[in-house]
């Protein structure tokens, strides 16, 4: 690996609107010693043609790579595969980097070799709100005394130490829907041996686009919530397996149940309910009540309150 260099792996599918802005703000940022790794996940928007246009600009920055469409995390995977420098960030393809967030990363683990991830908060494009990771929780994961799993760290928050990468030899879960970051982040930060060696950094790193309809993006459907379940019976079966299992993380799934029970009536989401309440472990009097009452006559319940609202 070379050293102080930042790969960048960015996943694409039909972000041809953003897609540009995203690798222009890697290449804007005051580290120049960088590789960005573009994998175009199966596009079919014209997109491909802008990324081949970029990549004769910046030939020996810009690594291009076509595969068939196969998903944001085999498209992270296989750019981790390829990355070659010491530092590694992952990037949406509908989102961009803001304030030199790598120079500044870049800069805060050359000062302390300890350091194997320095992330940063985030906000959204026009309204400026705020994208925060849970600070106190992300170092409580890393310390192996956290009472919650949903620690709010996004995709694009971390810059890793690719080495560190390496030696947990973790990989993003090609199977999970959503929450693919949750799940990914949460595997390498238990594997920190002390949360000093995760740092926050006080700048604003990155921004969201509103347009989010690319790779990365999910709605509250089916397919979302049956992610989202996976990736919670995941991560708590990981607890499990590495004895970090306590009675706020039980109670927190089940409060995640008992909302996504909630969702999935209200959309209509039928055929998601028998997982949820086979997953929702410790329900109260109440919960089991309602469990028993058929979806469709939850919903004309739900209309008559709102009613009286």
């Amino acid at each position: 690996m070379s050293v102080d260099k930042v790969s960048v792996i960015i996943p694409c599918y039909n972000n041809k609107k953003t897609i540009e802005q995203a690798v222009r703000s890697v290449l804007s940022d005051d580290h120049k010693n960088l590789e960005v790794i573009v994998v175009n996940d199966g596009s079919t928007d014209g997109c491909l043609d802008i990324l081949k246009r970029l990549k004769t600009e910046h030939s020996e920055q810009i690594t291009l790579v076509e595969q068939a469409n196969n998903g944001a995390n085999s498209a992270r995977n296989k750019g981790l595969s390829l990355a070659t420098g010491e530092y590694l960030q992952f990037l949406d393809a509908d989102d961009y980097l803001v304030n030199s967030k790598l120079s500044k990363s870049v800069s805060l683990m050359n000062k302390d070799s300890n350091l194997c991830c320095v992330y940063s908060n985030g906000e959204m494009e026009k309204t400026h709100a705020l994208i925060e990771a849970s600070h106190k929780n992300t170092h409580r994961i890393a310390e192996k005394g956290f009472s919650e799993f949903t620690f709010g760290m996004n995709t694009n928050m971390p810059v890793w130490k690719t080495q560190f990468l390496r030696d947990t030899n973790e990989l993003w879960d090609e199977d999970l829907s959503c929450w693919h970051e949750t799940d990914y982040f949460f595997r390498l930060l238990i594997q920190v041996k002390s949360s000093k060696q995760v740092q926050h950094l006080s700048t604003t790193g990155f921004v969201r686009t509103v347009n989010q309809k690319g790779i990365s993006s999910s709605a509250q459907s089916e397919f979302y919530l049956l992610g989202k379940l996976t990736a919670i019976k995941k991560i708590l079966k990981v607890c499990e397996s590495k004895s970090l299992m306590n009675k706020e993380l039980e109670a927190q799934s089940d409060r995640l149940m008992w909302l996504m029970f909630k969702d999935a009536v209200l959309n209509g989401l039928d055929s998601i309910i028998r997982p949820i309440k086979v997953n929702h472990k410790s329900k109260s009097i109440i919960q089991k009540a309602v469990y028993l009452i058929p979806p469709t006559l939850l919903r004309i319940g739900y209309k008559v309150l709102r009613l009286f609202r």
